[in-house]
């Protein structure tokens, strides 16, 4: 059970309606790997019912569909599971809180955005930020799942200027190019103007979708001993909901899992 690093993030027009990445070449989960997530489930979090039934009943959906279908309690552990066991993020003693959101019945790029668009409300709240991962449909044998282009559910945009400098954040400038040209223009261009989301369903060309102003609440930075600090206008938003690192639980793989510590 892990969060995967980067591996979803395309933003090339050359494969816009195309599903060249990993996520396309999803095989039939690896037995060993799905027994092992299943005994773990058990040995820990000592659901109702049998292990054996339920490996049996994983073994005949392997056998019949190539792939198996998690319960959302299977999630919702699995998701606690690779949060705490995430070296990198010092929030991860936290792991225990995390409100796991299952939204694999979502199907249409609308109703994805829709339910970011809920993620941010509910994990901001009002600046008590919750921790929550919403966890999007799954990779399928041949199939990418869908996907989510930016890094994280609210980022500012870069913009490159006639003299080669960046107008914003510089580590966006290439997915801002990649945005204005599905044909975004920007209501205003500034240091902090805000990247809507790029959302891309299996088999279909990405959309792109403007997230509502009052959906982002942003910090402005000041210095507790330096008035002149203010007058630099810094401001950053406040919830870091990354959304561009896949989800593997037991074998199986959800390339779109935006999540919050």
């Amino acid at each position: 059970m892990q969060f995967t690093d980067r591996t979803y993030r395309r933003y090339a027009t050359s494969v816009i309606g195309q599903e060249r990445d990993v996520a396309s070449s999803a095989v039939c989960p690896d037995w060993d790997t799905v027994r092992s997530f299943l005994e773990l489930y058990w040995a820990e979090a000592a659901p109702t019912g049998r292990l054996s039934g339920r490996l049996d009943e994983v073994r005949a959906e392997l056998a019949h569909y190539g792939t198996y279908r998690q319960t959302t309690e299977e999630i919702a552990y699995g998701a606690k599971l690779a949060w705490r066991n995430n070296t990198r993020c010092i929030g991860r003693l936290h792991w225990r809180s995390l409100e796991v959101r299952d939204l694999r019945h979502l199907v249409s790029a609308d109703e994805v955005f829709e339910a970011c668009l809920e993620h941010i409300r509910l994990a901001t709240n009002s600046g008590k930020i919750k921790p929550m991962i919403s966890v999007f449909g799954p990779c399928q044998v041949g199939s990418a799942g869908p996907r989510i282009w930016n890094s994280q559910l609210i980022r500012y945009a870069g913009f490159r200027q006639s003299d080669g400098s960046i107008l914003g954040d510089p580590k966006n400038e290439e997915l801002t190019r990649a945005i204005q040209e599905l044909g975004w223009a920007a209501n205003t261009i500034g240091a902090f103007t805000v990247l809507p989301l790029v959302i891309q369903m299996p088999g279909e060309c990405p959309r792109v979708f403007e997230l509502p102003r009052d959906a982002v609440h942003e910090v402005p930075i000041r210095h507790p001993n330096y008035d002149w600090f203010r007058d630099l206008k810094l401001k950053w938003h406040a919830l870091p909901a990354v959304s561009d690192m896949g989800l593997e639980i037991g074998g199986i793989t959800y390339p779109a899992a935006p999540f919050n510590g």
